[in-house]
């Protein structure tokens, strides 16, 4: 017997038996009882517990996705915060070698200048 094969009253037995589950006080519906046969009764009682366990194992699987994402989540951002800072200290440090090279051209433009005027003065 699948869920789709299930009546109305079987199912509405398995609604009540999963609430009941959480407050641990299932008693069987006596009008639903009449309607169905103890096989029925003890298969129905089994299937729902079979069903409330897969949907707390499907909730700590939920809850273990959510931490993880929240973990990831934290992890984004720090590398954002690496990343911005590194931005930033690339940022200086082009602009020291731009001062660099700069201070270069002017020292190696001083050194030609002093070099040509040697060679005027007939070294």
């Amino acid at each position: 017997m699948t869920k789709d094969e299930l009546t109305k009253g079987q199912k509405d037995a398995i609604k009540h038996y999963e609430d009941a589950h959480y407050r641990e006080d299932f008693t069987p519906n006596p009008a639903d009882e009449s309607m169905m046969g103890h096989n029925q009764i003890v298969w129905l009682q089994n299937e729902c517990k079979r069903l409330v366990k897969e949907r707390d194992e499907m909730q700590a699987i939920v809850d273990r996705v959510k931490l993880e994402n929240n973990n990831l989540y934290t992890r984004v951002a720090d590398a954002l915060e690496v990343n911005e800072h590194h931005q930033k200290l690339n940022g200086k440090l082009q602009t020291r070698v731009t001062d660099l090279e700069e201070e270069n051209q002017k020292m190696h433009e001083h050194l030609d200048k002093q070099v040509q005027e040697a060679r005027k003065g007939g070294m």
